[in-house]
């Protein structure tokens, strides 16, 4: 750094991260990840090296506070169908309610950060009621003030970055260059941060976008309370027994503080306490040294935990299989709702399916599973008689018309590869259709996977017909799916649309 560039900042005002380290009120993991920042800034250390240790304070941020919303929600019985969500969003597995399986993806266990802040976006918009450490966090992530004791989180204006980053590579379509809350500002830095691990940026502007991330990264930190003693959920400790660890050492616990059985959290603000189970998100070692989970390396219990320090050995594996039982994945039978049961024995009358060939006809689906599995084996028009058959014996089915919709935009794909295209148009019109009655499931994650079915069926048709009203149809629903309900493929859908054509702007 030059010397005008370092009397310029020795100038500024100190930062309010600094003043949060120094009264030792942050979260042990991230004062961890601050305090080595300031460490390795103060000993001029290169701007390269400095732009990664900003990349790891906001990573432990998102990590952190997203395992202690997990954590505390599970204690919450009212909010058991979110802490659902958010076990799916830790082991990779989501419920796909068209076709009736789980299907793995990445999770925020498998070391994805996106997955982390993915968990972060449910939360933002979910039910706080029961926590205090909920409402703030809430307020946090949202950018903004909800009641007089909560405080005011600002939101975070990307400009600085945005200006440093372009004039060393290219920026995804959806960074924005805009104030925007910090859920929002986490997402951008993450985007920074995978184009910054990939792409070679040019040496001489590094410390230009060392500074701008900086700017942006103290910002989180910024709060403007309207009293004193307001709860912040970047301020927090871990407990173990008759101990209490917060910022870079032990606190002394008040006189009402009870021994614990186990790992915790703890947080305090507007005169009130909140305590919870910590296990496995954090882990505290012999040595009483904290640690936070960033991975399960394998099904038999092998956790992975790491210290934000610039120490050797930061990486710590621990063994303990009955642990994924508190933290246990998603199953098939936490997705069965009363109207599938009343359905999943219903027979269909036999169909009649001609053959074209000297082949036998395959069987006709007795069972959804079997129409199901038919679709998979590319037996569709079978598979459209008996769900069409389902829902003239339940017009309210909802989920039914999704299945009826899927199955005839998989068929109608399937003539579009064969070259029958008038024939796979007709399809998706009535996959369109079918799609119609789906969308007005009463709960949200079905009927917002209904849009994005729906959108994928309109944005074939307009690949058949070129009309530019089936492609604002497919924009519509694609946009709407994401903004219902935050699901990574819904998010990724919306930005292949907008990367494709160039005319769709992201969910708000």
């Amino acid at each position: 750094m030059n010397v005008c560039a370092r009397i310029a900042l020795i100038m500024l005002p100190e930062p309010a991260i600094y003043k949060a380290l120094r009264q030792q009120v942050l979260w042990p993991s991230v004062h961890a990840a601050v305090d080595v920042y300031r460490r390795r800034r103060e000993c001029a250390g290169d701007p390269y090296e400095l732009t990664w240790r900003l990349i790891h304070i906001s990573e432990c941020v998102v990590i952190t506070l997203a395992s202690a919303a997990v954590a505390r929600i599970r204690d919450i019985p009212s909010l058991r169908s979110e802490y659902l969500k958010l076990r799916e969003r830790c082991h990779g597995l989501s419920w796909n309610e068209t076709e009736e399986v789980l299907e793995r993806v990445q999770g925020a266990l498998d070391g994805s950060v996106d997955k982390w802040i993915e968990i972060l976006q449910l939360i933002s918009a979910s039910d706080p009621s029961g926590s205090d450490f909920l409402q703030a966090l809430q307020t946090f992530l949202n950018g903004s003030a909800t009641t007089e004791t909560t405080g005011e989180f600002p939101k975070i204006d990307l400009a600085p970055l945005i200006r440093a980053w372009s004039q060393a590579c290219d920026i995804p379509a959806g960074v924005k260059s805009e104030a925007l809350p910090p859920k929002e500002a986490l997402k951008a830095f993450n985007s920074f941060r995978n184009r910054f691990a990939h792409v070679p940026f040019p040496y001489d502007r590094v410390n230009e976008v060392w500074l701008a991330l900086e700017e942006c990264t103290f910002r989180i930190f910024d709060m403007k309370p309207p009293a004193c003693n307001v709860l912040s959920p970047l301020s927090g400790a871990f407990g173990q027994g008759s101990s209490i660890l917060c910022g870079s050492g032990f606190c002394k616990p008040e006189d009402s503080w009870q021994a614990t059985d186990g790992d915790v959290y703890y947080c305090w603000g507007n005169a009130h306490r909140e305590v919870w189970k910590a296990r496995p998100f954090v882990h505290i070692d012999k040595m009483m040294r904290p640690y936070v989970l960033t991975r399960l390396r394998n099904e038999e219990g092998e956790w992975e935990y790491i210290r934000y320090l610039a120490e050797a050995n930061a990486v710590l594996r621990v063994n303990e299989p009955a642990w994924i039982k508190v933290l246990c994945p998603p199953e098939k039978a936490d997705y069965v709702i009363p109207e599938d049961k009343a359905a999943a024995t219903t027979k269909a009358a036999e169909l009649s399916v001609p053959a074209t060939t000297s082949v036998p006809a395959p069987p006709a689906p007795q069972t959804r599973a079997d129409a199901l599995a038919a679709v998979r084996e590319k037996q569709y028009e079978p598979a459209i008689s008996f769900f069409r058959k389902e829902v003239e014996a339940r017009p309210q089915y909802h989920s039914g018309w999704s299945r009826l919709g899927y199955a005839q935009r998989e068929y109608a794909a399937h003539l579009m590869d064969s070259g029958n295209d008038l024939r796979a148009a007709e399809v998706l019109k009535q996959a369109i259709e079918s799609f119609g009655h789906g969308v007005q499931h009463e709960e949200t994650r079905y009927s917002a996977e209904a849009y994005y079915h729906r959108s994928k069926a309109y944005w074939r048709l307009w690949r058949i017909n070129r009309s530019a009203e089936d492609l604002d149809n497919a924009i519509e629903d694609a946009n709407r799916a994401a903004k219902d309900y935050y699901e990574d493929r819904f998010v990724r859908w919306v930005e292949y649309l907008q990367e494709e054509n160039g005319r769709i702007d992201g969910p708000k």
